[in-house]
């Protein structure tokens, strides 16, 4: 297969995965809400914040894995591709065992700094211990993970993280008719759940990849050091995204309570689902861009770099600007009841996601370059400074909640800059070709969706049939016009003929499963 279709067939397995645990995802959102109720559902959140800081060193070793996997399948050594599955095996479990012992160390002073409702702590002591749990299993089979992933394997993946995210609609059901403290109920048997996902993903690794069996005799320490070294200067980056997400939650928590937590855990997480249809993209884009690079293909690594940015943006809009346009009714369909606080907060939240994915590509091509520590030594002064400019608003201002988000808006506008000009200078990508080729596109097309989409607010009243006819008017003209002027004619030709190849493909496959006609018997005819 061809790795321009390769490409197109794993986006199009990626959203179908994202729009079905999209979709449960909302469901879950409201019924743990129901359940649990506003105040231990914002606990739950803040004790996930806190346990997450636990995992920036797994995610920033997942991204060296998957780069360094991709490198090496790039470049078709088959024994170097082994020795660096294996070497990272071995770290991954060494690091999953300090997550757990760490985490179980340092609880009690998470604990002390959280808000926690009278009566709850014992509650929150074994959420958080559960949680902790949690990210030492995923770290143990990241590796597998990572193959599967630089293997460009998306359906396999997908099918993984559809089927958990129906077992934890499950378990969320389970629960209402469950006796005793729904909030550890939910947090044991989730636990549970993500252990055998992960254990049948590594099995299913093992056997589909060669090279994902462990023999650590293959572990080679003289790799550490590679993959150390991107892997820390990932984790400086890493820090810097949680201080301005995990720990703007804990400020919100310090200064506000668990209440207006859940209030931006749902706006957190509404944006969350959002993205992750634009990061579908990012996703399978990610090992092409290293492949490219361990080629020398630069000129592919700019086209991908482009078109990522502007894939996301434009398909960001189907969703965004209906939740944007009228945020108080759709979360009023969503959640029933909607915590103080949650609408303003989604909002800016949108703005400031969407600004970030503007160079989302720029991102993923430094990536694939792999010298990152210049980026990541910014990246985490601005986001200190983020955290700052909000903890000065709330604090010394008397600002609301919504100064977190707004502060982060702000900055987005400066770190989108940075990548722009820092990386696109590195890259040999000019500023200008961005700005013609993402930034004109994607704003003409996003533009005018949103204003036949506000113009429905302007003739109906609230309500159910007008987020039905406001979703159904954007994309009835952002669908036209991201082919017509998102698309370039040879966008719009390659897609054609993927098309076309995929029916013709599908005719062949048909016509080959079809029993062959019987043969039948000579039958004398009366024409001489």
């Amino acid at each position: 297969m061809r790795q321009s279709t390769r490409l197109i067939v794993n986006m199009i397995a990626t959203f179908g995965r994202m729009s079905i645990t999209f979709g449960m995802g909302l469901v879950v959102t409201r019924l743990l809400l129901n359940i649990l109720g506003p105040s231990d559902y914002g606990l739950m959140i803040a004790l996930g914040a806190g346990g997450a800081l636990l995992a920036l060193a797994t995610e920033a070793l997942s991204f060296s894995a998957q780069r360094h996997l991709a490198y090496e399948i790039g470049r078709g050594d088959d024994r170097a591709l082994r020795e660096t599955f294996n070497t990272i095996l071995g770290l991954f479990l060494v690091v999953g065992g300090v997550i757990w012992i760490t985490g179980a160390a340092i609880g009690p002073l998470i604990l002390r700094v959280l808000t926690i409702p009278p009566g709850r702590e014992k509650t929150a002591f074994w959420v958080y211990q559960l949680a902790v749990v949690g990210m030492a299993m995923g770290t143990w089979t990241t590796p597998h993970r990572s193959i599967i992933t630089s293997r460009q394997a998306m359906v396999c993946l997908s099918i993984f993280n559809i089927v958990l995210s129906i077992i934890r609609l499950a378990v969320v059901v389970a629960i209402m008719f469950m006796e005793g403290d729904r909030l550890l109920l939910y947090a044991w048997l989730f636990t549970a759940a993500v252990l055998a996902n992960n254990v049948a993903l590594a099995a299913t690794a093992m056997a589909r990849f060669p090279e994902a069996r462990p023999r650590l005799s293959l572990f080679r320490r003289g790799r550490l050091r590679e993959l150390s070294s991107y892997a820390g200067w990932t984790l400086l980056n890493s820090i810097g995204w949680r201080i301005r997400s995990q720990g703007g939650t804990l400020l919100l928590n310090i200064f506000f309570g668990p209440v207006v937590n859940a209030a931006y855990g749902i706006a957190t997480q509404v944006v969350g689902y959002v993205v992750q249809f634009g990061q579908a993209i990012q996703v399978v884009a990610q090992p092409a861009a290293v492949g490219a690079e361990a080629r020398g293909d630069r000129r592919y690594l700019h086209l991908l770099t482009l078109l990522s940015s502007k894939y996301i943006v434009i398909l960001l809009g189907f969703l965004l600007i209906p939740l944007w346009v009228d945020t108080p009714a759709v979360l009023g369909l969503w959640l029933g009841q909607i915590p103080p606080h949650t609408v303003m907060l989604v909002r800016l939240v949108l703005v400031w996601s969407l600004l970030d994915r503007l160079t989302q590509g720029h991102l993923m091509a430094l990536q694939a370059e792999g010298d990152i520590g210049w980026y990541s030594r910014l990246s985490i002064v601005l986001s200190i400074i983020t955290l700052a400019l909000a903890t000065v608003g709330i604090y010394g201002l008397g600002f609301g909640p919504w100064c977190m988000p707004a502060a982060s808006v702000v900055m987005s506008i400066a770190v989108a800059g940075v990548r722009v000009v820092g990386i696109g200078r590195r890259l040999e990508l000019p500023p200008g070709q961005w700005a013609r080729q993402v930034v004109t596109p994607a704003a003409i097309v996003l533009a005018s969706a949103a204003a036949a989409a506000v113009a429905v607010t302007l003739v109906m009243a609230p309500g159910p049939w007008r987020v039905l006819v406001i979703t159904g008017a954007n994309a009835a003209v952002l669908a036209p016009l991201a082919w017509m002027v998102g698309l370039q004619a040879w966008e719009r030709e390659h897609f054609k003929r993927v098309a076309v190849a995929a029916a013709q493909r599908m005719r062949v496959r048909n016509s080959a499963a079809r029993p062959a006609a019987r043969p039948t018997a000579d039958v004398p005819s009366d024409d001489r």
